[in-house]
């Protein structure tokens, strides 16, 4: 399990390729508290693709192969004012991965090795969080589970298999 360093989803953002592909969330969204000031609009995992080129893209499917270094993760669409976000990811696999490549400063593994659970403070761009992951060698096939959380509250489960 190796975390992609690339940011440059940054085109998404703004496109209308990720508004029409988060329009069809396929996520469990809960509401989060209108004291918070956040509203989750909609949620989506899929596949990234060509991150490091100029047309990197998003196709949500709920299928990930099991190929070396094929992107996948979720984009979360908020409406706040909030001009930064917490959310914490609790992502858990069907069997122990051989590595998991987190950064141990924001993340951490389960004893059993199956679940690693990971909180980040970022700065939200135009209401947008996503985190990406990569296929690494070693990796199980199954499914997999990831639970998101915003300001801490349950936002969106995601269940999807790797083969």
């Amino acid at each position: 399990m190796k975390k992609s360093a690339c940011l440059l989803l940054a085109f998404l953002l703004g496109g209308a390729m990720l508004v029409s592909s988060l329009a069809r969330a396929t996520s469990a969204i809960a509401p989060i508290q209108a004291a918070s000031n956040i509203e989750v609009i909609s949620s989506e995992f899929g596949l990234f693709y060509d991150l490091d080129s100029d047309n990197p893209s998003f196709i949500p499917t709920n299928l990930v192969p099991l190929t070396p270094k094929q992107s996948y993760g979720w984009v979360i669409q908020l409406n706040t004012n909030k001009p930064v976000i917490k959310w914490r990811e609790e992502f858990t696999l069907p069997s122990k991965p051989e590595i998991w490549g987190i950064d141990e400063s924001s993340s951490k593994t389960s004893a059993d090795g199956l679940t690693t659970t990971s909180e980040r403070t970022v700065t939200s761009m135009d209401g947008v969080i996503f985190n990406i992951w990569d296929i690494a060698p070693g990796d199980p096939q199954g499914h997999y589970v990831m639970r998101v959380f915003v300001e801490g509250k349950l936002v969106a489960t995601f269940e999807f298999d790797v083969q």
